[in-house]
């Protein structure tokens, strides 16, 4: 696993264009706010690629659901395929995304982690929303920062 601190997001691109080999699939996963829609976005860019985002495919909420129980994973992998079929690559974000789509279900993947390093004590207000996101028990059963192949990291002043 490699490691890379960035001002901006999009600084990475060119860094993931070198680690890339043949894969077909860009997987982004990490907490939610962390900028994983925006480094996505630019990685399609940059490549000519489709981009899929988890939040497209939210569907209403269920009382006490997490974020993965609300979204309508079957559209989610439809999209994803279809993306495959459209162009020469498909970029993926989402919180919690091995639980909405399975690793290698559509090829073989570069899996990138987004991470936030908050220069400021947790707030309480974060640690709640994300156990109702459902982030944390997530982060502890898949451990997607350990399985990715790149961890982006950028400093947050709060």
């Amino acid at each position: 696993m490699a490691t890379l601190e960035v001002k901006e997001e999009e600084e990475c691109a060119p860094i993931i264009a070198k680690m890339l080999g043949e894969q077909r699939i860009i997987r982004v996963d990490g907490h939610s706010g962390v900028g994983k829609s925006r480094i996505a976005k630019c990685y399609a860019k940059t490549f000519g690629w489709t981009h899929i985002e988890g939040d497209e495919f939210f569907i209403d909420p269920r009382p006490g659901g997490t974020f993965h129980q609300q979204i309508n994973k079957n559209a989610f992998a439809g999209a994803a395929r279809q993306g495959l079929d459209r162009a020469p690559g498909v970029v993926l974000d989402a919180i919690c995304l091995d639980y909405i789509l399975p690793p290698l279900e559509l090829g073989p993947e570069f899996r990138v982690y987004m991470l936030s390093i908050v220069e400021s004590a947790f707030t309480s207000g974060e640690e709640r929303r994300r156990k109702k996101l459902g982030t944390d028990v997530y982060h502890d059963d898949v451990d997607p920062k350990g399985k990715a192949d790149l961890v982006v990291w950028k400093r947050v002043k709060l």
